[in-house]
């Protein structure tokens, strides 16, 4: 593993300040043996969420009682695995399977983090029952999106395979003493993994949340943990100086200080076959700094094009493996661009334990520089308590109240601060000149996640980036909820949103219980309540929204925003 910095020369003053103050305040000792005080006078938040530094060497000894599940469930025939879970839960399981997956080794993996009902749909028509093990994983046990995502495929399971075998199917991850917990018993499944309390979500991977799917994946979890362990040694004993690039309290200040100075865009470029380790950190960093009016924004690129077209508030990461050609280049012209450009590169894939609890360092510290507490996240409960209104107010009144949209092209309605005629119009006003200093565009796209739709958001990112030069980032909703939503509201007020929602082709009933066919809400309902909570949420915080809903025919209307940017 090597990594490298350029570029950082006019700020070296301000970082190794930052660091001799970090050694004059014994900061290493105070991390690993938990001291709140590094960022707060208060423990609240903070004592009972650092479980995440010693979770390597506490789950070392868990071992042995993954590997006994592992074994038993393809003993048993089980050749997929459906994982129910939201933001910390689910995003490192994703990485796990795209990276490390090979059918002779382990189970095939895939998230449902999505209650749109083509999604829904889609994951149900992919998963036969027969084969498949359910993950229910939350930490809280009571996550909204998971619970209904469980209670829908436990009943699908009751009707394909009977009551009496539905519950073999399903594990569930989560807090001693959560209602999830109990439900777990009641409903028979084949076992509940009780978390270290004391460990948020996102930060969580290293622990039962992220290292079972990774067993199930087929990783070798116990040289996974021990190159961890021997890393946090290196830390602990000094080994690698507080003044290297490779330390990460050293990253960590530089870019808490840069951030401070207003280069607060850290940009990652990853080699492809990483590529799902963006999604990790993205939340990482977003929900751990974007509050009381600070943060910073983590930006996903999969290419550069026109250099001088970025804006120059951004900070480079450049992560490659084992040398990738192609992201190197990439570093190379951007340091010749003259951006600060952090290079990384790991030898082996096992290197991404050792980079999980790098990027966790480099986060709290960074936190620490920017004087927020890295491990709450108060304005991610601002978007559910309104959509908690919406749910209400349908309960009662058989109905969402909507805002009145504007027809503005076949199938295609706007909902504005300002009236608009047409699609360009309403586009060009949320990115006008006079909005755009220091900004960047939150690409909210509460439609199905697909790769089709997935390549369309990248076209409108593209184009977007092109007309602006400022950075854009694309979330899937309500996944982002759980990860970028709280830098959304909290930061200062940088973000302009597009917020893109369809019509499902179908409409699929939440059983209320488990086991029970009784039904009082949908997913299509329970998405709209979302992205009418988030989009008021953001409004009540300032922000500027534009919200186009593209009916029912989705990659039409993907491409009628493309055709109306710049326009």
């Amino acid at each position: 593993m090597e990594i490298k910095s350029y570029n950082l020369e006019k700020y070296q003053k301000d970082i190794d300040a930052e660091l001799n103050k970090f050694e004059e305040q014994k900061i290493v000792q105070r991390l690993f043996d938990h001291d709140h005080t590094i960022w707060s006078a208060s423990p609240d938040e903070i004592s009972n969420r650092l479980g995440w530094l010693d979770s390597p060497s506490d789950m070392l000894g868990n071992i042995e009682e993954i590997n006994s599940f592992v074994s038993s469930c393809k003993k048993e025939g089980f050749k997929k695995v459906l994982l129910l879970g939201m933001g910390g839960s689910s995003l490192a399981p994703e990485l796990f399977n795209e990276v490390f997956h090979e059918s002779a080794k382990g189970l095939e993996l895939k998230v449902a983090d999505s209650t749109h009902p083509d999604k829904v749909r889609e994951l149900k028509g992919y998963f036969n029952p027969s084969e498949t093990l359910y993950i229910v994983s939350t930490k809280s046990g009571g996550t909204v999106e998971t619970i209904s995502l469980m209670n829908y495929f436990y009943n699908y399971c009751i009707d394909i395979l009977g009551k009496e075998n539905a519950g073999a199917h399903f594990v569930s991850i989560t807090d001693p003493g959560s209602k999830l917990e109990e439900m777990s018993n009641k409903l028979g499944f084949r076992k509940c993994f009780l978390n270290n309390p004391n460990i948020g979500g996102r930060f969580s991977v290293l622990s039962y949340f992220g290292l079972l799917p990774a067993a199930l994946v087929g990783i070798d979890i116990k040289t996974f943990l021990e190159k961890i362990i021997e890393y946090k040694g290196q830390l602990i004993n000094n080994i690698i100086d507080l003044k290297s690039v490779t330390n990460p309290i050293n990253l960590g200040a530089t870019i808490g200080l840069l951030s401070i100075k207003g280069l607060d865009k850290l940009t990652f470029l990853i080699s492809d076959d990483l590529i799902n380790f963006g999604d990790w950190l993205e939340q990482l960093i977003a929900e751990s700094s974007g509050k009381e009016s600070k943060g910073i924004l983590p930006v996903l690129e999969k290419k550069i094009e026109d250099i001088n077209s970025y804006s120059k508030d951004r900070v480079f990461v450049c992560i490659s493996l084992q040398n990738d050609k192609h992201i190197l280049a990439l570093s190379e012209e951007l340091k010749d661009a003259g951006f600060p450009v952090i290079n990384i590169n790991l030898d082996h894939k096992l290197d991404l334990g050792i980079e999980f609890y790098r990027w966790e360092i480099i986060t709290a510290i960074a936190c620490t520089v920017l004087k927020v507490n890295p491990f709450d996240q108060p304005n991610v409960e601002s978007a559910k308590v309104v959509s908690r209104k919406f749910l209400a107010d349908y309960k009662e009144h058989g109905e969402i109240t909507e805002p009145e949209y504007t027809k503005v092209e076949d199938g295609i309605t706007i909902f504005s601060d300002r009236k608009y005629s047409k699609l360009s119009e309403a586009i060009t006003g949320l990115i006008t000149e006079d909005t755009l200093k220091n900004k960047y565009i939150s690409i909210q796209a509460y439609i199905s996640q697909n790769i089709q739709n997935t390549d369309k958001l990248e076209e409108i990112k593209d184009a977007l980036q092109k007309n602006t030069g400022i950075p854009i980032t694309i979330g899937f909703g309500p996944r982002f909820l759980h990860s970028t939503g709280q830098l959304h509201k909290g930061d200062s007020g940088n973000g302009l949103f597009l917020q893109i929602v369809s019509e499902p082709a179908g409409d699929i009933d939440i059983p209320d219980n488990a086991g029970d066919n009784k039904s009082s809400l949908s997913f299509g309902t329970l998405i709209r309540a979302q992205y009418l909570g988030d989009r008021s949420a953001l409004a009540d915080a300032g922000r500027k929204v534009l919200t186009i809903n593209l009916g029912n025919n989705i990659t039409e209307g993907l491409n009628s925003i493309i055709n109306s940017i710049g326009k």
